[in-house]
């Protein structure tokens, strides 16, 4: 089970988290369907606890706004390349992502940079429901999307694959 809250941010929050993160990587993340929302994504570890590192990994999750199923497994880059022609995803297709983690009281911020900054947002996962809805965010994060499905990044792949 997937619990978490979304927040979009400021170019400038961004790069002030950027600053004080624990680890900065660029993620290429595309979908093969979005209902039901399956993608890949391949992780590049720049800086912190993940610099050097190279992952790729399909993921699994339900519809939802807070809480929701995700499955998450781990694949090789062949099983990547595998799963983009399969998809159809080109180069281009891919959504990238300047992904940063940042460390927040108990919590983890997750933020990253969209296409080079067509938005920027920020997501805390959660381990109960309760912990979710009754944290209180810091004044950075100010405008909750969590359940404004426009900015879910399944829909965010639609709208880029369209153009």
């Amino acid at each position: 089970m997937e619990i978490e809250r979304k927040w979009l941010i400021t170019k400038e929050t961004f790069n002030k988290l950027k600053d004080k993160c624990i680890s900065y990587e660029h993620l290429q993340q595309g979908y093969l369907s979005v209902v039901p929302e399956v993608r890949i994504v391949k992780r590049l570890g720049i800086a912190g606890d993940r610099k050097g590192i190279c992952d790729y990994n399909v993921t699994f999750k339900s519809t939802g706004g807070l809480c929701r199923t995700e499955i998450e497994k781990r694949i090789n880059k062949s099983e990547f390349k595998d799963l983009a022609k399969i998809g159809n995803i080109t180069y281009n297709d891919f959504i990238r992502k300047a992904y940063i983690r940042y460390k927040y009281s108990d919590h983890i911020i997750e933020a990253s940079c969209v296409d080079d900054g067509v938005f920027y947002y920020a997501e805390i996962e959660f381990a109960t429901k309760e912990d979710a809805e009754s944290f209180y965010p810091p004044e950075f994060l100010t405008q909750e999307v969590t359940s404004n499905s426009y900015w879910k990044m399944k829909n965010y792949w639609e709208r880029k694959i369209k153009l």
